[in-house]
């Protein structure tokens, strides 16, 4: 597993993308805006890579994207205190409200082999 500290300041905005392993994001201090797309969106979110070229999603340019106006978005603010489960391959967008302190928890689901 893997951890990652992020400070952020007002208004920091990370953008749409998704991650290889599972992810429990806590949140520590100040409120955070998380949307979160399936991976069944995955052709929608016009993606370069890991990240979807889709920057605005309040906001999009649907005359360059138009399929995005066909995803399935799954919102929730983030609270001190708070911890969210992000599965891996789901796309998520973060927005932090006001200054931020959160830890990303990163780890691979590993398969054991069943006694025998």
């Amino acid at each position: 597993f893997s951890s990652v500290l992020r400070v952020g300041s007002p208004n920091l905005h990370l953008w749409t993308h998704y991650d290889t392993m599972d992810n429990a994001l806590v949140q520590v201090v100040g409120t955070k805006r998380v949307v979160l797309f399936p991976p069944s969106d995955a052709d929608l979110l016009y993606l370069k890579g890991d990240k979807s070229m889709v920057l605005d999603i309040d906001d999009p340019d649907l005359s360059t994207f138009p399929l995005f106006n066909n995803v399935h978005p799954f919102e929730c603010t983030l609270l001190p205190g708070d911890l969210l489960f992000i599965p891996a391959l789901w796309f998520h967008n973060v927005v932090a409200h006001d200054f931020s302190v959160a830890v990303n928890v990163f780890w691979r689901q590993v398969v054991r082999p069943s006694p025998s």
